[in-house]
């Protein structure tokens, strides 16, 4: 009798699920001091940090390319691989681009003020938004539910996994790396033709798809680097000490590609130390369904800032006597909320059922198959 072996137990990165959410917050509160009698203080302050959305790209990368490398030998199982990413992650964009659809059809009727009606709410942009197109390059600015523009780049980025796969299968490290570095390069050529208003690879974002592939080349690039390294790294505290490094340099007249290059060292610290050390940071496991819910803080929070800092605040601003800077707590702690409830309930639940589908499709025609395969035989 044989005992089948048991599938190896996926790493954890801790590291990466609290650097992402605490990314996510940083987003959300980049957004909000827009709206504080001293935006001119922090919206800079904070814009500082805009490569932590490097960040986010450079993780997907990693995960993406270490969990599904092994999973795209053909075109069914890629058409599998793209149908599953879009079962996780389109029904939260659709549901929260639906919410400024209609509040765009309110402020065309003139039942709501929105000063930047013209571009939020542009419609000749909504079918790229639907096809997630927008951070391609097909629109001149961010409209609807402006930070999606972040899944549209992933979305060039899962349509390019093949490739990412060939070209790691043929060149390894280098190969990876240089992929990284033509995307980098298309970003520049872009901004030198004066096709995006942007005037770094860090404030893309109409055509920050170019962006995120080339930090999601990296992050596959990070995985090899995990693999081939061979000396252990047991301390957690390295890596947390590098993020700290690397947030310090976003404040440092240094080139953006030093600040890439920090991001990726980081990440490479954190995953060695998850390889040689899985139970770590184990104190940090009751946290993680919370900081799951970064994807959800980041397209939610939009909403719950029309809503307490648009809403509200036209409401009872004639009434009170406080900044409207008291707000923002109220409602990062209420996109919060939001974030894990519509996990719970919205974004996991249609994506189980999504999946489930297709899984009940596949094996409904295996037994078909097999069916069709005895009664031929007879």
């Amino acid at each position: 009798m044989t005992i089948a072996a048991s599938a190896p137990k996926p790493t954890i990165y801790h590291a990466f699920a609290v650097w992402r959410f605490v990314a996510a917050l940083i987003v959300m509160m980049y957004h909000f001091v827009h709206l504080s009698d001293d935006w001119r203080i922090w919206v800079p302050w904070l814009e500082n940090m805009m490569p932590l959305l490097d960040l986010f790209f450079m993780v997907s990368g990693f995960l993406i390319y270490e969990r599904y490398r092994h999973q795209l030998g053909n075109l069914k199982s890629f058409g599998t691989f793209l149908y599953k990413r879009l079962a996780r992650l389109y029904p939260l964009h659709l549901i929260t681009t639906t919410f400024f659809v209609l509040l765009g059809l309110g402020w065309e009727a003139g039942l709501i003020r929105a000063e930047n009606g013209p571009y939020l709410f542009d419609w000749s942009a909504l079918p790229a938004n639907l096809l997630l197109l927008q951070a391609w390059g097909t629109t001149e600015w961010l409209s609807f539910n402006f930070p999606s523009w972040s899944l549209s780049a992933e979305w060039l980025c899962y349509l390019l996994m093949p490739l990412v796969v060939f070209i790691a299968a043929r060149n390894g490290i280098p190969g990876l790396i240089f992929g990284a570095v033509i995307a980098y390069l298309l970003a520049l050529f872009v901004i030198a033709q004066g096709w995006s208003a942007a005037q770094s690879i860090a404030e893309m974002k109409s055509w920050g798809a170019l962006r995120g592939l080339g930090s999601f080349f990296i992050g596959a690039a990070l995985v090899r680097f995990v693999e081939i390294s061979t000396f252990r790294m047991r301390s957690h505290l390295v890596g947390q000490f590098a993020m700290g490094i690397t947030v310090w340099l976003m404040f440092q007249p240094v080139a953006y590609g030093y600040i890439l290059a920090a991001l990726g060292g980081t990440l490479w610290l954190a995953a060695l130390a998850e390889r040689d050390n899985p139970d770590g940071m184990a104190w940090l496991r009751p946290g993680l369904p919370l900081f799951a819910v970064s994807f959800g803080i980041y397209l939610w929070h939009p909403i719950l800032e029309a809503f307490f800092l648009k809403g509200v605040w036209r409401i009872i601003e004639p009434i009170v006597d406080f900044r409207i800077d008291w707000l923002f707590i109220p409602a990062a702690l209420g996109t919060i909320i939001v974030a894990l409830v519509s996990h719970a309930l919205l974004e996991k639940p249609t994506g189980d059922w999504l999946i489930d589908r297709l899984r009940g499709r596949k094996t409904r025609h295996a037994l078909a198959a097999r069916t069709a395969l005895m009664e031929g035989g007879r």
